[in-house]
C-alpha cells in the first residue's frame, strides 16, 4: 500500500491539460469542416495545410 503523499504524487502522472483557447481553436476548425487528421497536420507544419474543400 502506498503512504498518502506518494499516491498523491502519482495520481497526475501522465496526465495533460489543454489551454482552453487551443481547445476553442480546434473546435471551431471542426466546426468549419476540418478533419481531425488535418488538424494534427496543420499543427504540425502548418504551411503544408492545402484545402480542398
Amino acid at each position: 500500500m502506498h503512504e498518502s503523499g506518494e499516491a498523491g504524487q502519482n495520481m497526475n502522472a501522465g496526465v495533460q491539460t489543454f489551454d482552453p483557447e487551443w481547445a476553442a481553436l480546434i473546435e471551431l476548425a471542426r466546426r468549419t469542416g476540418l478533419t481531425i487528421e488535418e488538424i494534427r497536420e496543420f499543427l504540425r507544419n502548418p504551411e503544408r495545410l492545402k484545402r480542398t474543400k
